[in-house]
């Protein structure tokens, strides 16, 4: 091909060309009108998230727990043997006459100990817990001292009215007396006596005495002392007790192995 009629050729080339990228070219897309929605700016109210506690049924525990289960303990024993062995806090001292500072009663090694270093005193250890109608009180003393003291047991005793008690000498004497607390009149004595069963001096005796209500018997090391009903007071029912009463002679040694509690 001669220059002449190539250049009609190369023209007709470019047009091509132009023409082609034309088509080519993508044609421009209308975007969809996308205007923002507004934005609601008033306030979230707050909301409070409650969570049920469980409990032992499964079921939502109510506030003020009032189904909650109420646990009451063991009241305690009002018959048994007491070993001295444990916790005394149930029982109560206290002393009619004499200075509280020079006597003491404590458990030590599986006894109670009584220690008195103070002249005319009379002491006492009540078990407070129950108030008996009938009641048969035991215990073994065992005396440690060459001086001369009583050991006592108590029954129907009452704070406000008094009580009843038996006596029972290192000696071999013994007595039953009342203490009108009520009528304020002390202690009356109500009967007295001796026994050849008692050990006497230093020594391990065994004191049982019953009460019911006004009825009173005192045994000693299983041989029966005095029987005796008392109808002035007449007083019904009571706590129980040991006791200690010192003279002119001191110290006073007494310790009790054990104290029994039981149903006459």
């Amino acid at each position: 091909m001669t220059k002449k009629n190539l250049l009609p050729f190369l023209l007709l080339l470019l047009v091509l060309s132009i023409l082609g990228h034309a088509c080519a070219s993508p044609s421009p897309t209308q975007q969809p009108d996308q205007s923002p929605e507004p934005v609601n700016t008033s306030p979230v109210p707050s909301q409070t998230l409650e969570i049920p506690t469980p409990t032992s049924t499964g079921q939502t525990a109510n506030a003020s727990a009032t189904n909650l289960p109420t646990v009451t303990p063991t009241p305690p024993p009002m018959y048994f043997k007491e070993d001295w062995m444990g916790d005394t806090s149930q029982w109560v001292p206290f002393s009619t006459i004499g200075n509280d500072n020079l006597w003491d009663v404590y458990n030590e090694a599986g006894v109670l100990v009584y220690s008195m270093t103070g002249k005319n005193i009379t002491s006492y250890f009540i078990y407070r817990p129950w108030d008996y109608e009938q009641v048969k009180v035991t215990t073994q003393i065992n005396n440690r001292t060459e001086t001369k003291s009583t050991t006592v047991i108590v029954c129907d005793y009452s704070e406000s009215l008094g009580w009843y008690e038996f006596d029972i000498g290192s000696d071999g004497l013994w007595q039953m007396r009342a203490h009108d607390t009520e009528g304020h009149t002390g202690y009356l004595d109500l009967q007295n006596g001796g026994s050849q069963a008692i050990n006497f001096g230093p020594a391990v005796n065994e004191y049982s005495v019953s009460c019911i209500g006004n009825q009173l018997l005192l045994t000693i090391n299983g041989t029966k002392a005095a029987e005796f009903t008392e109808d002035i007071l007449k007083f019904s029912k009571g706590k129980i007790g040991l006791g200690v009463i010192s003279y002119t002679q001191i110290p006073i040694l007494i310790e009790s192995n054990w104290i029994e509690i039981s149903q006459p």
